[in-house]
């Protein structure tokens, strides 16, 4: 509703492409007005520590 052109660029209302596209057009929906916020980034790969030397018994 508040970008028509969107909405009927990716898939018409008429169609249903507002409910099958929640996420990438929440807008779309009468009951989301606004995006849901962004999830946090992943945590970049941290090398794996080396192991600690064996304990001598």
């Amino acid at each position: 509703r508040f970008l028509p052109k969107l909405l009927s660029a990716t898939a018409p209302p008429s169609l249903g492409g507002s409910q099958h596209l929640p996420r990438l057009h929440p807008w779309g929906g009468c009951s989301e007005a606004r995006p849901p916020p962004a999830p946090p980034p992943p945590p970049p790969a941290s090398p794996p520590l080396p192991l600690p030397p064996p304990a001598a018994v």
